[in-house]
């Protein structure tokens, strides 16, 4: 799902800069079995007078996972650990002289780029939710201006930082979280793991409305077709201008990302969380003692 939502951001954004010109084709042709579906909203009578206005991200299938974040099989663990091992051989030099950490640098091309893309996409995006969220999901999710849950699969849909039981840390999505709910909703669903159901998501504000799909996407489609492009362009880049991170604290995330993802606690439970085993916290502690 990331490498066809990067391509369509991709797309769509030069579209929307008017850097390049696409067919409409380009911007919906996308293999059927990804779970993910993404559209966009455009208004015009040609291909050289189209508007985009608003971009929605949701799964085809009713009550589908929307996304369950980072794949944590045994073969993507090996090439990150090698990966972040082979940078961090270089990472003291390059402080040294003053320049980006090779370790942060990919990280944020590997991980954090993607989150980048969407909450900075110039057009208002939309979170259309059929099913469960997980971990990297939410950060996904919470990338997005607009979140909301349809009304048919309510049961289906939580809402999870499952991170924590896998000893793993919610690093990078937390710099869209924590600015967008809050700290003490952060540290409430990010330090406990705990599920959430749909409505309690919006009762916390981590969801912006419960309704049914047809209902929503005539509703956005409405408000953004009568709304000036630019104006919305500008507002957007405004709102964001408030919740900027400074550079050391983007430095801590990546670095508590690169210490998560090299610890032998993550190693442990994502080793249980692939054999579909509870972790015991208790016993993985006394054996390093």
């Amino acid at each position: 799902m990331q490498k066809y939502l990067r391509l369509f951001l991709n797309i769509l954004q030069d579209w929307i800069c008017g850097e390049k010109e696409f067919s409409l084709e380009e911007l919906t042709n996308f293999p059927e079995e990804e779970s993910v579906a993404f559209s966009a909203n455009w208004s015009g009578k040609g291909l050289s007078t189209v508007v985009v206005r608003l971009l929605v991200i949701t799964t085809e299938a009713p009550s589908q996972t929307w996304c369950s974040g980072m794949d944590l099989n045994q073969e993507n663990q090996k090439r990150l650990k090698k990966m972040l091992l082979s940078k961090d051989q270089s990472s003291t030099r390059q402080l040294q002289e003053n320049s980006p950490s090779p370790v942060h640098t990919l990280i944020q091309e590997e991980f954090l780029s993607l989150f980048q893309q969407v909450s900075s996409l110039e057009i208002p995006t939309l979170a259309y939710i059929r099913g469960p969220v997980l971990g990297g999901g939410l950060g996904l999710m919470l990338s997005c201006d607009y979140i909301v849950a349809d009304a048919s699969c309510i049961k289906d849909i939580f809402f999870q930082f499952a991170e924590v039981k896998r000893g793993l840390v919610p690093a990078l999505i937390s710099l869209f979280i924590v600015p967008r709910i809050g700290i003490s909703v952060s540290k409430r669903l990010m330090m406990s793991g705990e599920r959430i159901s749909c409505e309690e998501a919006v009762r916390l504000g981590v969801v912006h409305e419960i309704a049914p799909q047809q209902e929503i996407l005539d509703k956005y489609s409405k408000l953004f077709n009568e709304a000036a492009p630019n104006a919305v362009r500008l507002t957007k880049k405004l709102v964001h201008s408030y919740a900027q991170q400074n550079s050391n604290q983007l430095n801590l995330v990546l670095d508590v990302f690169r210490d998560m993802m090299l610890s032998e606690e993550a190693k442990y439970g994502i080793s249980c969380f692939l054999k579909k085993q509870q972790p015991n916290w208790s016993e993985f502690v006394m054996s390093k003692m």
